[in-house]
């Protein structure tokens, strides 16, 4: 293969990698490094820092993170945003928001890469960008809670 064509294939990749991945920025009330990924939201560019890094996901690092991958077709999904959202608004500036529809074109490499079986389910990161916690299913907002609060510094 030559050397044109493997560049054009790794272009085509991270291009696609770039599209799915843009769905998933941090959200802050200020917008000034994400995008709400609900949709609708800002129109700033995330930070390549905080989306991939050779075809792998990588949360933000300076505050723990929250990613709640959800679908419109679970039930419990609704509940999950709502929560989502009171939990936002209760530690702005204190943690990153990330929300990712389960059935989101490019939403498979996530769901692969943190083995994620069923929506709603949460991957919650260190400050550093390191995943300390997974939930799938329906669970409780007050462990999530609980989670971020004992990682803000």
């Amino acid at each position: 293969m030559s050397n044109s064509v493997r560049f054009l294939l790794i272009a085509v990749l991270l291009a696609g990698a770039w599209a799915a991945l843009s769905r998933l920025g941090p959200e802050t009330e200020d917008h000034s490094c994400c995008c709400d990924v609900a949709g609708g939201g800002c129109s700033t560019p995330i930070e390549a820092s905080a989306t991939s890094h050779a075809n792998k996901y990588r949360f933000p690092e300076g505050k723990p993170t929250w990613l709640l991958v959800t679908s419109a077709k679970a039930e419990d999904s609704r509940n999950a945003v709502a929560a989502f959202e009171k939990l936002r608004t209760r530690l702005k500036g204190k943690a990153y928001f990330r929300r990712l529809d389960w059935n989101a074109k490019g939403a498979e490499p996530v769901i692969e890469q943190f083995s994620l079986g069923q929506p709603p389910a949460s991957v919650i990161a260190d400050a550093d960008g390191h995943v300390v916690h997974k939930l799938e299913g329906a669970h409780h907002v007050r462990k999530v809670e609980e989670t971020l609060k004992s990682l803000i510094k």
